[in-house]
């Protein structure tokens, strides 16, 4: 994700990711929904099938994940830019 444009304010997380994208941006305001092949984001192994929709059309971007991971450090995704994330315990819980 370090390589997209800085307009898009997209996290500068190290990835690896592949899949289905389908993506859509007006200018600063875009959304994501993405199947996920085999993947890794910050060293945390992402399984295939796993389903990521991001939208940041509002000022409040959401996220939203179903899949599995392994390898997860929760403190590399607490904060990212200037946005705090709800803890991984308790979106899980």
């Amino acid at each position: 994700m370090r390589r997209l444009p800085p307009h898009l304010k997209v996290p500068a997380l190290a990835s690896n990711a592949g899949g289905n994208f389908d993506v859509e941006v007006t200018g600063t305001r875009w959304r994501a929904n993405v199947t996920l092949d085999s993947s890794e984001v910050e060293d945390a192994r992402i399984a295939p099938g796993t389903i990521v929709n991001i939208d940041a059309r509002q000022p409040q971007v959401s996220y939203e994940i179903h899949g599995s991971f392994a390898n997860v450090d929760p403190d590399r995704f607490v904060t990212i830019g200037s946005q705090a994330l709800e803890p991984l315990s308790a979106a899980t819980a």
